[in-house]
């Protein structure tokens, strides 16, 4: 067997290589050579009259026009709720109840309070009426008694010449002791009416006072017990609903929900807390549930009504975009849901203040869906475009335009000639001169790379070869030298 492999010939070695050099020339041949490389497309497009529209576009989540965050005015024990998630409410309707036990003990207190005050005021003006009267008796007996004892001019007269003889004496006679005695009397009475009718003013301003107090206070608890009621204040759909039965709830009110105009809702939310809080200071049993109110609830709203027949998308808008953006704007809204449907809007709201996020700056535009479709619902993820400038005339694409200047073919021939733009659309420019409609102009041209392929995947593919061995396999092809 050694002297086998020894003595092969040489000469079919030779053979078996010529005869692969040989088919791998005809799988050249066939197949052709591999390659790699670049063609070139020539494209071109007319000039046309048509309009040129410039754009810009915003994306969002598509939000009801109206959502409002309703909650209780005051605080309290949630006992009844009427209505579920997803129900269609009407203006007016009751939703839920807290306990009224806290607010009817002090309105009741408020009104005994005011029944007290109206009766002291009503024995004032009693009081005050009867004392006038008197008054004016009191000084008269005073101007009497003064008269009784002052003497006439007629004993004066008759006296005088005994009281120029007479020794006089020390001491005063007894009546003109009692008549200033009188006098002195009648003075201090006069005086005591004086001081009595000016208290007793004040004891009436008063009382007139304290009834006034207290009918505001009734007034107050009236409205504390009403605010244990919660109404629907406008038609819509619940479409969140965080309140239970025995849940505990602070006193926050309803505030609309809108992230182009927060500073209004925080404002109107402000409000309604304040006048809460001021209803529960009034009485002892308004603040113990404040108390406990705050403890125990949670900072979700009681419920989200919402207006689901109209629908709106803020966008934020770059600083370079928004000059050009005013309120009253056309613009078209795509539903990325419905198959990219587009439904017409306007710019109803372009926000005054910028945000800024990562360095970048922008302001949040707010387009009103002016036509609605069955399958929009809040949340959507939508693009708002709004047509910022439009201009008619001859036009052509822009990538056309290179340096102020335009590539005409004419009759196979390529001429370069200037031209005057326009407006520049998003995808066309307005030809003001140097071109008529109707001519042909060259685009940018268009590479397609070819990727080369390999000889043996080629070859399997022309000729239907598997991954079995062979040439058409991919096998290698080993050489073996005699010796």
């Amino acid at each position: 067997m050694a002297a086998n492999r020894v003595g092969t010939p040489r000469w079919l070695n030779i053979a078996l290589g010529a005869l692969c050099i040989g088919a791998i020339t005809a799988a050249i041949l066939l197949v052709g050579p591999v390659a790699g490389g670049q063609s070139t497309v020539t494209r071109t497009a007319k000039a046309a009259e048509g309009v040129v529209q410039a754009t810009v576009s915003g994306s969002g989540n598509l939000q009801p026009a109206s959502q409002l965050n309703l909650g209780f005015k005051t605080s309290g024990t949630v006992t009844r709720v009427f209505v579920t998630q997803g129900e269609y409410v009407t203006e007016g309707r009751l939703l839920a109840e807290l306990d009224p036990s806290n607010a009817e003990v002090t309105l009741e207190q408020a009104r005994a309070s005011l029944q007290a005050a109206e009766a002291k005021l009503a024995k004032e003006e009693e009081t005050s009426g009867d004392g006038s009267g008197s008054g004016g008796a009191a000084v008269a007996a005073t101007a009497s008694v003064r008269d009784a004892t002052t003497p006439s001019a007629t004993t004066v007269g008759a006296n005088s010449a005994a009281q120029k003889t007479a020794p006089r004496p020390n001491n005063k006679t007894s009546s003109q002791s009692a008549g200033e005695t009188a006098e002195s009397e009648g003075s201090n009475a006069a005086a005591k009416v004086t001081v009595s009718a000016a208290t007793r003013e004040a004891n009436l301003a008063s009382a007139r006072a304290a009834v006034k107090s207290d009918a505001l206070t009734v007034r107050t608890e009236e409205e504390a017990l009403a605010d244990t009621r919660l109404y629907a204040p406008q038609d819509g759909t619940i479409v969140s609903l965080a309140g239970q039965v025995g849940e505990v709830v602070s006193a926050s009110g309803t505030t609309r929900s809108s992230s182009s105009s927060s500073s209004a809702s925080s404002g109107s939310g402000g409000s309604a807390s304040s006048g809460a809080s001021s209803r529960s200071g009034s009485g002892s049993a308004g603040a113990g549930s404040s108390g406990s109110g705050s403890t125990g609830s949670s900072s979700s709203p009681f419920a989200v009504l919402a207006d689901l027949s109209s629908m709106r998308l803020v966008a934020p808008l770059s600083e370079s975009e928004i000059s050009s953006v005013k309120v009253g704007q056309f613009a078209t809204v795509t539903v990325e849901a419905l198959e990219g449907r587009k439904l017409a809007a306007h710019v109803s709201e372009v926000a005054t203040l910028s945000t800024s996020s990562s360095g970048v700056v922008s302001y949040d535009v707010t387009f009103q869906l002016d036509q609605m479709d069955a399958g929009v619902k809040p949340g959507m993820s939508a693009t708002a475009e709004v047509v910022v400038k439009q201009a008619e005339g001859v036009n052509i694409p822009t990538s056309a335009i290179t340096a102020g200047s335009v590539t005409v073919l004419s009759a196979g021939k390529q001429t370069r000639r200037g031209v005057v733009s326009g407006l520049a659309g998003n995808s066309s420019t307005i030809v003001i001169s140097g071109l008529r409609a109707g001519e042909t102009v060259v685009l940018p041209a268009a590479t397609s790379t070819r990727s080369s392929t390999s000889l043996t995947s080629r070859l399997a593919s022309r000729f239907g070869g598997g991954t079995g061995g062979g040439l058409a396999g991919g096998g290698a092809v080993f050489f073996r030298g005699g010796g």
